[in-house]
């Protein structure tokens, strides 16, 4: 069946406000169109029409905005409907919905594998699976329209109007800042000024453009104006170590992202803690969170200054300065390379951005896993292929840290390993 001009306007208006939020929210965009489709035929039932509201999410006494009673029809045993009289959320226009639609998801932990996810057909089937609706057909209407219409053309990233990304990094601190007690050679300041030219680089392999809030690593900046030099940026980023207080403390170790508290950057927020975690390896997991000032608004001046222009502001906490193995694994040039490769991943993964340029620094991608080995003995090469020299082996069949692929001859796939003994035949081992 052909589409018809008022469908087609239908797809284009929600889509472009889908694809909106989903840089903000994490909720795919083909998703929220599907959805939108089914919930309100087209934007043509009485809760589009009479309501604003494109997805029938229902009013609970914790809903404090406008309402809207109409019947509707449930399926609790996976056979029979049943009509029930039910209340509605209801808002004054359409963005007001799917922006909603996004925060209820991401406020509700049962959705959680939903957000984030880039794969339509699995988003659907998480999302029916989660409990959105009783439909035992749900998530095959959704597939089946977003493969009908081509709604994945919403998931690709538009930034700013345009089809470039624009990043503003910002370098934590100016000087000699924050001596580390675990290591006197460390300096959050220092260290971050390297981690922030890493990630500068290693985002820019994916056609992102990069701006700096400091291009002297000496000279200060006042922290809400470096925030508000994100204007017309998609995404601000401070880069940062943490301390408990001034001594050490062995047992702190985790990363965090503080985002705003409009809960805009929950989504990429959640992402960037999850393999700054895996890459240092932290003893504890890594989380978001917020703060709030005495006047209720972020507490963070950068964050705050990136909010008041619009811009999602985020502060990451690379673990603890505090902290032993954290501060040396910090200190090491070669792990913040591998920090910031893990990060750009990330971020162009999340974005829905591929790589414009291959170099030869390129050509092996950074990741951080564990893997069991399954084959006895496995050769340890001095390079990603059969053509290197073995310079070891494993007989243990253990479990290993991988934080590095590759190509080579020999093998499917090549990894080299943490402790830095060499490169293993990926082929031989069970990612876990």
């Amino acid at each position: 069946m052909a589409i018809t001009d008022a469908q087609k306007q239908f797809i284009e208006k929600v889509g472009s406000l889908a694809s909106n939020d989903m840089h903000t929210s994490g909720v795919l965009a083909s998703l929220t169109v599907a959805q939108a489709i089914l919930e309100s035929g087209w934007g043509n039932s009485a809760l589009a029409v009479n309501a604003n509201a494109l997805f029938g999410i229902k009013a609970t006494t914790a809903w404090k905005g406008k309402v809207y009673s109409k019947e509707t029809q449930e399926c609790y045993d996976g056979v029979s409907f049943t009509t029930i009289e039910a209340l509605f959320r209801a808002y004054d226009s359409w963005e007001e919905s799917i922006n909603d639609h996004s925060d209820f998801l991401v406020a509700n932990s049962r959705y959680a594998a939903v957000i984030g996810e880039t794969d339509y057909k699995t988003a659907c089937t998480t999302i029916k699976a989660a409990g959105y609706a009783t439909d035992p057909d749900y998530a095959n209407k959704l597939v089946n329209l977003i493969e009908q219409y081509d709604l994945t053309a919403y998931d690709a990233v538009k930034m700013n109007g345009g089809n470039t990304m624009k990043i503003m990094l910002d370098p934590g601190h100016y000087g000699k800042y924050n001596n580390s007690p675990a290591n006197k050679a460390y300096w959050e300041s220092e260290a971050m000024w390297k981690l922030c030219a890493y990630l500068k680089t290693a985002l820019e392999v994916y056609g992102i453009t990069i701006g700096v809030t400091r291009t002297d690593r000496n000279i200060d900046r006042e922290v809400f104006s470096r925030g508000q030099a994100a204007k017309g940026y998609d995404l601000f980023i401070s880069l940062h170590s943490n301390a408990v207080e001034s001594s050490v403390n062995e047992s702190t170790d985790y990363p965090v992202v503080y985002v705003p508290l409009n809960k805009q950057g929950d989504a990429i927020g959640n992402k960037l803690a999850a393999i700054v975690e895996s890459t240092m390896n932290t003893k504890q997991k890594g989380r978001i969170a917020t703060r709030a000032g005495s006047s209720g608004a972020d507490y963070y001046g950068v964050i705050r200054g990136a909010v008041s222009v619009g811009v999602v502001g985020i502060l990451i906490e690379h673990s603890f300065h505090t902290q032993t193995a954290a501060t040396n694994w910090l200190l090491s040039d070669a792990n913040l390379k591998l920090l910031a490769n893990a990060e750009a991943a990330v971020i162009a993964e999340h974005y829905g951005i591929k790589k414009e340029t291959t170099t030869s620094s390129d050509i092996s991608s950074a990741v951080s896993y564990l893997v069991r080995v399954t084959g006895n003995p496995l050769n340890i090469r001095k390079g990603p292929g059969t053509n290197y020299a073995v310079v070891g082996s494993i007989t243990d069949k253990g479990v290993y840290t991988i934080v590095e692929e590759s190509t080579g001859a020999g093998a499917k796939k090549w990894g080299r390993l943490k402790s830095g003994a060499g490169w293993i035949s990926l082929d031989y081992t069970t990612k876990i």
